[in-house]
């Protein structure tokens, strides 16, 4: 645990250092980025679930993490639903839809963490999914996505038998669409400093913990969170899966 803090301290402190060179090269990527994206879904009104098997949340400041898998009878680790209809030409910025109307992790012996299971994780949705640029990049910074954005996550209240505390801001994602995925990942936003690549701006910021309480000070307020649900290599834990939605989700530029 310590050691991730250790890289993590690393990766804030090379951040400052590379942040001319990242913009430098991010903007050659995205010298022919869209000014507007068509969505299109194979299901009515674009309704979706969307399911991720594992993913993770690292506390950036002390390496503390908690993760969600599936099991106990669930096929999930975290399940997302809402509807995203069809859009066409819409400008850039572009909110999804309804977003995300109801999301689920499973506290049913799936989600763990250092300071014990987790015996709830409550959820203020809806939470608004928004592209801001097109294609855009992956975790790697270079493969090009079909489309960056953030996840406005208003509040999360995460809660375990001697540790609890609250989540807000916005988590950076990238769709793709050859697996009809939305891959959450901090590596495309520079704000974070865990990535080499991407653009992502983040209005509301980073995702921010407060309202701690106990938690043997392994946590606490103001500590930087990153929520990691991607297989891509740059992936700390190496498990972790995209949230895979099942409505042939399509997003594309006029």
């Amino acid at each position: 645990m310590r050691m991730r803090t250790r890289v993590t301290g690393a990766l804030f402190s090379c951040a400052a250092a590379t942040s001319a060179a990242v913009l430098i090269g991010a903007g050659a990527v995205h010298a022919a980025d869209a000014d507007s994206i068509t969505i299109t879904s194979t299901s009515e009104g674009g309704a979706y679930t969307a399911v991720t098997s594992h993913s993770s949340f690292l506390d950036l400041n002390s390496g503390v993490t908690l993760t969600c898998t599936a099991g106990g009878g669930q096929n999930y680790g975290s399940q997302g639903t809402g509807a995203l209809p069809d859009q066409a030409g819409a400008a850039l910025p572009a909110s999804l839809g309804g977003g995300i109307d109801s999301l689920l992790f499973n506290t049913a012996g799936g989600c763990t963490s250092l300071l014990g299971s987790v015996t709830s994780i409550a959820t203020d949705t809806p939470y608004e999914i928004v592209i801001q640029q097109y294609p855009g990049v992956k975790s790697d910074g270079v493969t090009p996505a079909n489309g960056n954005g953030y996840i406005h996550i208003k509040n999360v209240n995460v809660s375990m038998p001697a540790c609890s505390f609250t989540v807000s801001g916005d988590a950076p994602v990238y769709y793709d669409n050859a697996t009809t995925s939305l891959n959450v990942t901090p590596d495309i936003a520079p704000e974070y400093g865990t990535g080499v690549g991407g653009e992502v701006t983040l209005p509301h910021g980073p995702l921010t913990i407060n309202n701690v309480r106990g938690c043997l000070g392994e946590v606490n307020n103001g500590d930087i969170g990153a929520y990691y649900a991607t297989a891509d290599a740059e992936d700390p834990f190496g498990t972790d899966t995209p949230y895979v939605l099942d409505s042939g989700l399509q997003i594309t530029s006029p």
